[in-house]
């Protein structure tokens, strides 16, 4: 039982170590800041877009399978310049949705 116990304090005073290690490495490195492309400032995003057309998120990732919405895409997001979504638009006023 001491042989056990003995044990579990060195893998503590182990788990201790890397903690403190981990930690200080961590404050070394300043946190990287995302800078927005200029391009993208004006483009929308996938919120911006349900807003504006008056639909649900389900209804994008059909509208998107469909073919009928095409997003640009920046890694795993979707965007749209405002001019993409003009045949949508007409849809949802036709809808009576915006």
């Amino acid at each position: 039982m001491n042989r056990i116990c003995d044990l579990l304090e060195v893998i503590s005073s182990l788990l201790q170590a890397i903690l403190k290690y981990i930690t200080e490495e961590m404050n070394k490195v300043p946190a990287e800041r995302v800078e927005i492309p200029a391009e993208l400032e004006h483009m929308l995003d996938i919120a911006h877009v349900l807003d504006k057309l008056g639909i649900s998120e389900s209804k994008y990732y059909r509208l998107v399978r469909e073919g009928k919405l095409r997003p640009r895409k920046l890694g795993k997001r979707h965007y749209y310049y405002p001019s993409d979504l003009h045949q949508q638009l007409e849809e949802s006023r036709r809808k009576g949705r915006i």
